[in-house]
């Protein structure tokens, strides 16, 4: 993990789709650092940031697709149920399931484009994927939004190569969102290779 932490939540992206125009702060509380972002995150937050319908984002003079950051924490409560995939299978396997968690197009396609390849170098007979408990990605990645959005979809993937297909697979993928109102998507992940 980048900085002096044991992991990296890597890849932590803010898409913002209000119904008009709108003015919206941003604030990311971590139980680590960040270590990177993209615009560089202010000590109080990204303030004042112009998200439009279409998801084009304004801040300080500058257009942004979205708001990037990665983060180096020390330690955080790893799931025990998941989905075991086979390597060969990743990605189709993850795109139905980026498919239920509400992820779409260039959401969808920037975490594929993102993830694919770090998993597939891992040469990995199988791949252990499940979600951070929301209450533990609040304890070590919370972001806060105000004005509030109306749909909030916010999940950390948890990624890990394993030998063998012997783990808890009893893992319930939660109902896909209905967006409605001012939807705000935040998707990030970690890879274990402890």
């Amino acid at each position: 993990a980048p900085g002096d932490g044991r992991y990296c939540v890597a890849k932590p992206i803010i898409y913002l789709y209000p119904k008009v125009p709108t003015l919206v702060n941003v604030t990311v509380k971590t139980s680590g650092k960040i270590v990177v972002s993209d615009p560089l995150y202010p000590q109080d937050g990204w303030k004042n940031v112009l998200a439009n319908p279409d998801g084009s984002l304004f801040y300080q003079n500058q257009q942004y697709s979205e708001l990037f950051y990665e983060s180096s924490v020390n330690s955080f409560i790893k799931p025990v149920k998941g989905i075991v995939i086979k390597s060969t299978e990743i990605k189709a396997k993850l795109s139905l399931i980026l498919d239920r968690l509400g992820l779409i197009g260039r959401e969808k396609e920037e975490f594929l484009g993102y993830w694919m390849p770090k998993l597939q170098a891992l040469n990995s007979p199988y791949i252990f994927f499940s979600l951070l408990d929301q209450a533990e990605k609040n304890n070590i990645d919370k972001v806060d939004i105000e004005p509030a959005p109306d749909t909030e979809i916010a999940f950390i993937a948890y990624f890990k190569p394993i030998n063998t297909p012997d783990y808890d697979t009893s893992l319930r993928l939660p109902p896909t969102p209905k967006r409605a109102g001012f939807v705000s998507v935040e998707w990030g992940g970690t890879l274990d290779l402890k």
